[in-house]
């Protein structure tokens, strides 16, 4: 089930599942068979102590609709168990080598007007579009020095997660009454060969997460990127085959 749901999506991932650098091949292998177990991790600042999710469900390539029904937010993971003391749902968009390719990449119109009262967000997205308008929107991005897309696709998700919360779906609802939220994203660490990438993307982040972050307190936005080594490196969760793959 785990892996018609990785392929399923509407980013015809099934293409390229097979591929090394799949993302969603990457999120599937970590995190396919964490039913039941503690994933040691803190949500809310990753300088703290580490703190216990215990999983009680994973699902994978969940669709939640945004501003056009045509095309939904899909986002790799969603887990959902008992993290500090609450029943908690954690959406994780996963990366595993796009963050390298700093650039710009297309928006839609409707990101840019539809939305100004229903979410919030306009202002947001407005500080990244350049000015031109092409037919099927705005360039996002003012410049080629950062992983835009991945920033881009952080406000679909956020988008995704509130109509979710305000029970609008898309994806069949995950049942699991859930007190709070949190959204993320995950990113595969390169070590030196990444490195300067990895911090890049991680501070043009964290400006983003703030801004979405005071928009609806309903969601908890992850406030620094997740690496897979910081959740999974000797946490004796992965299956041996999955570890030597990925070089833990």
């Amino acid at each position: 089930r785990s892996f018609y749901e990785a392929v399923s999506g509407s980013g015809q991932e099934y293409l390229r599942i097979t591929t090394m650098h799949s993302s969603s091949l990457c999120g599937l292998l970590h995190f396919f068979n964490l039913k039941g177990k503690t994933i040691l991790i803190n949500l809310d600042n990753l300088e703290n102590e580490k703190k216990q999710l215990k999983v009680e469900g994973v699902r994978f390539e969940f669709q939640n609709p945004v501003i056009s029904s045509k095309y939904p937010s899909n986002i790799d993971i969603v887990l959902y168990g008992i993290y500090d003391g609450k029943k908690i749902l954690l959406f994780l968009e996963s990366k595993f080598s796009e963050y390298l390719n700093r650039g710009t990449c297309n928006i839609q119109k409707s990101y840019v007007k539809d939305h100004e009262k229903t979410y919030g967000t306009n202002k947001i997205v407005n500080k990244y579009i350049r000015d031109e308008l092409k037919k099927d929107g705005y360039t996002f991005g003012k410049d080629n020095h950062h992983y835009y897309c991945g920033l881009k696709q952080m406000v679909s998700h956020y988008i995704g997660v509130r109509n979710y919360i305000e029970k609008k779906h898309k994806s069949k609802p995950i049942d699991y009454e859930y007190e709070k939220a949190y959204l993320g994203t995950v990113l595969f660490d390169f070590g030196e060969l990444g490195k300067d990438e990895l911090i890049d993307y991680g501070e043009e982040y964290k400006k983003l997460i703030k801004e979405l972050q005071v928009l609806d307190n309903r969601i908890q936005m992850v406030p620094e990127v997740l690496t897979y080594q910081l959740i999974f490196a000797k946490s004796k969760l992965l299956e041996t085959d999955v570890e030597k793959y990925y070089g833990y």
